[in-house]
């Protein structure tokens, strides 16, 4: 419906309550990500469209001012180019997002300009993420099963990442870091969520074998069931996660899953 709504606990029940709603300027097909600044000023999403749009939370703002669109200076195919994830560094001066041209991006909000542009996947990035603590590394992930990491200091002129993990058997949905710089966690089409020692990256082989399993998927999670002969229980070689969770389902859209708070 295109509205923003913000909630907030309160009560001896810590129930959530409305505590305001604001009309989207602008939203094609729907709102994909939303994400809240560090000092909770200011909220931003994403949507089918090159462009970030920032809204600022501050009471006193008029509404005529309240919008701020963010020209992130990439892609000319308006209306065909999502970005499907974003997030904020720890101190809320850059925006990390990546969609639908195997891209990832990065948007600092003091020069208002992109100041990175990294060719990450080779088919739709789902999800990224900052490193807890830094703004120099980087997660992604996305439909080609892989995530990687990416240290802006050791970028080279290839773009290569510093290391990946690879186990899934689909597309990888959502990425989300522990804040503890150890472990992160990534949600898959194939029905599972792994965790992954940060230490522990997966070898070139086992990264094959992923893109392999990917490969050999024909069915597709946005209006069909599970495959009944899927047998996504058995590891795939190489797998280097530290522990996979089954039981949930991921179907229709890119579900999320995070840690708990501390």
């Amino acid at each position: 419906d295109e509205v923003i709504r913000l909630y907030e606990r309160e009560g001896y029940r810590q129930r959530y309550k409305l505590s305001n709603c604001f009309q989207a300027p602008y939203v094609g097909w729907s709102i994909l990500d939303l994400v809240v600044s560090p000092d909770s000023r200011h909220c931003v999403y994403c949507t089918w469209s090159e462009k970030l749009y920032q809204c600022s939370l501050e009471a006193d703002v008029g509404e005529d001012d309240r919008w701020t669109t963010l020209h992130q200076n990439h892609g000319d195919d308006f209306g065909r180019f999502a970005l499907f994830s974003l997030r904020f560094n720890f101190d809320g001066t850059e925006i990390v997002s990546a969609g639908s041209d195997g891209r990832l991006y990065v948007y600092d909000r003091n020069s208002s300009s992109n100041v990175l542009s990294i060719p990450a996947h080779e088919d739709d990035v789902n999800a990224v993420s900052f490193g807890d603590t830094s703004r120099y590394l980087i997660f992604s992930a996305g439909d080609d099963g892989l995530c990687k990491v990416w240290d802006r200091r050791a970028l080279g002129d290839d773009h290569r990442p510093v290391g990946v993990f690879a186990g899934h058997r689909d597309g990888i949905t959502y990425v989300d870091s522990k804040g503890d710089d150890r472990y992160l966690l990534t949600n898959a089409k194939d029905q599972s969520i792994k965790l992954w020692d940060i230490r522990r990256f997966s070898s070139a082989s086992a990264q094959e074998e992923t893109r392999r399993a990917v490969c050999q998927q024909k069915w597709d999670y946005r209006y069909q069931t599970v495959p009944r002969s899927a047998n996504w229980s058995v590891p795939l070689k190489g797998d280097g996660s530290v522990l996979t969770l089954r039981g949930h389902s991921v179907l229709h859209t890119l579900i999320r899953a995070h840690f708990s708070p501390a």
